[in-house]
């Protein structure tokens, strides 16, 4: 009685989640300005996706048949996670190779004084050992007074052509923003500002590649710029032991929970305003186009299915599983994309474990036709 009544109760939890792997799988549909709690639920699809999983793995051992319940849900959304070989990629003929790198560098290693300069070698001579053609990097700060990553970079690998765009606010002596960096020449540049609260800004390069013109966009989407306090009621909700389950401090913890959702609201507005300029850019391009950036949202999200319509996604098509881009709170968040399309095919993608900036990069290489 007691193991039939066990069994029962397992199953009420398996359906729940399938239910909330069901929520999250659909937040890619809805605009996130509109729909913040299925958004926010659909941050925690990997999470769903993995228990699923689990309770499938779990049933098939039982040997009952309602594996099949978390096993369908898990087929459904699947693709959407896990980053199936498309078979999409190979190696063009007699084409030309490029390779091209797409990294949020949390401003070269500022974040890490007074061990700054030490951080900010190392990750140039990274980058410089990967003997790149084409270098996207968000977050971007030379640190004029102490910091000369560009000289460092000039160093490294000696890039002959650049664009920089910084932001015009200033935080201390920190002033970030994007910079592409080029081993080819760049025939035409632009920058195009866009609303939100941290001068969020799109950048695209027009790089002349042998008798081809590629138009790269190198973006960085708005992120959360949570508080302190925001930043560590999140770390206490992903720990177990933390007093954020006390209930005692109820009142205190509903006005961090309401604090956090308030600001993620706002920055979903921003965030799909600027991914529908973005978008449209794209679509003007008279080029074919290399998309590099940090989003600030995942694989299983509307603004990725809003920018990435049409485009082949690098990862998507030369890796097996996921690679996660972004080191904090959960395993698997993929933020950061090189997206593409035209005459070029991708021959491989990884993302290096490295561990200077709270990103990691990722890293393509492709054929040109």
């Amino acid at each position: 009685m007691l193991r039939k009544l066990l069994k029962h109760i397992i199953l009420l939890v398996n359906i729940v989640f399938v239910a909330l792997l069901f929520v999250s799988g659909i937040a890619r549909w809805l605009n996130p300005a509109e729909h913040t709690a299925i958004a926010l639920v659909g941050l925690f699809f990997p999470v769903f996706m993995l228990v699923n999983i689990a309770f499938a793995i779990w049933w098939a051992v039982c040997r009952k048949w309602l594996f099949l319940l978390p096993l369908a849900a898990v087929a459904l959304f699947a693709h959407r996670y896990f980053d199936f070989s498309s078979g999409s990629g190979g190696t063009a003929p007699n084409g030309r190779q490029i390779r091209i790198l797409s990294y949020n560098a949390h401003n070269f290693g500022l974040h890490a004084r007074p061990n700054h300069v030490k951080m900010m070698k190392e990750m140039t001579e990274f980058i410089g050992c990967e003997n790149l053609d084409i270098a996207c990097f968000q977050e971007y700060s030379n640190g004029e007074k102490d910091l000369p990553v560009h000289q460092q970079l000039q160093q490294s690998f000696k890039y002959s052509h650049l664009q920089i765009r910084k932001s015009p606010y200033a935080y201390g002596d920190l002033r970030d923003g994007l910079a592409t960096y080029s081993n080819y020449p760049i025939v035409g540049r632009n920058s195009v500002p866009s609303d939100g609260e941290t001068d969020n800004i799109v950048i695209y390069t027009d790089i002349a590649v042998g008798a081809d013109t590629l138009r790269v966009f190198n973006c960085h989407l708005q992120s959360y710029k949570f508080s302190v306090s925001e930043y560590d009621f999140i770390e206490k909700v992903n720990s177990l032991n933390s007093d954020v389950y006390d209930k005692s401090k109820q009142s205190e913890n509903r006005e961090g929970l309401l604090s956090v959702y308030r600001r993620m609201r706002k920055a979903y507005e921003w965030r799909v305003k600027q991914a529908a300029t973005l978008k449209r850019l794209i679509g003007e391009s008279p080029y074919p186009v290399v998309v590099c950036g940090d989003f600030n949202d995942t694989q299983s999200s509307y603004v990725y299915r809003l920018v990435s319509r049409g485009l082949h996604d690098s990862q998507r098509v030369m890796t097996t599983g996921w690679r996660n881009t972004y080191r904090r709170f959960f395993p698997g968040i993929r933020i950061d994309y090189i997206l593409y399309n035209g005459p070029m095919k991708c021959v491989s993608c990884r993302v290096p474990q490295v561990d200077f900036s709270d990103h990691r990069p990722v890293l393509g290489e492709y054929q040109m036709d």
